[in-house]
């Protein structure tokens, strides 16, 4: 159950991402959003087992040293992550990236994307809506994946979690995990919509 949901669409993303991306050796970073998160923590973990260099964004200054011990080479906030200027494209930065966040963050990676690089889009915490323009993909062959893990079939979604039993599992034993009664889940709901609240809270039903 730590693992849960998120854990799983983190795997689905980056999965895909790598399997669509044509970045193959390169030295450029993989953008995480919402990294603190969920979905967030788990994208970083994975992509730092499979060796690849990640950039975490989060708005949580104290959540730093535990997404560096997630494997996160840099931790960025969101503002530097937030391109603002209108421009239709923007230097070639990330070979792609995880996207839990949406709205103004999605658009800016988008347009900083190296060529032949992707975009696993998987969430909304900032905004469902974001602004677009076909130059990413029309002038750089960037890829947007969209990820959505309920409906993913059955077959592909035991071979992921036995992935994640097996060579992945260095991955998800890196997040932090805690571990709440029911009495105590308010407080830790309190925590998470302040955005207070990093990695996972497993509920034991029998404490």
């Amino acid at each position: 159950m730590a693992i849960g949901t998120a854990g799983l669409t983190a795997a689905l993303a980056v999965t895909r991402l790598l399997a669509v991306g044509g970045l193959e050796g390169s030295e450029l970073p993989y953008l995480v959003s919402g990294a603190s998160g969920g979905v967030g923590s788990f994208a970083v973990a994975l992509l730092a087992v499979l060796g690849r260099r990640v950039v975490a964004v989060s708005g949580k200054p104290e959540a730093a040293a535990y997404l560096q011990a997630l494997g996160a080479s840099q931790v960025i906030g969101r503002e530097e992550a937030c391109d603002q200027s209108g421009r239709a494209l923007l230097a070639a930065r990330w070979a792609g990236g995880v996207d839990a966040v949406g709205g103004a963050l999605l658009s800016t990676l988008l347009r900083s994307t190296a060529p032949f690089g992707a975009v696993a889009a998987c969430g909304n915490v900032q905004e469902a809506r974001f602004e677009a323009n076909v130059y990413p993909f029309i002038l750089r062959g960037v890829s947007l994946l969209g990820i959505e893990s309920a409906q993913y079939p059955l077959a592909l979604r035991t071979l992921l979690w036995q992935r994640l039993a097996g060579d992945w599992r260095s991955a998800w034993e890196r997040v932090k995990v805690m571990e709440s009664s029911l009495t105590e889940l308010p407080a830790q709901l309190a925590l998470m919509r302040e955005g207070r609240l990093a990695g996972r809270v497993v509920v034991n039903l029998a404490s």
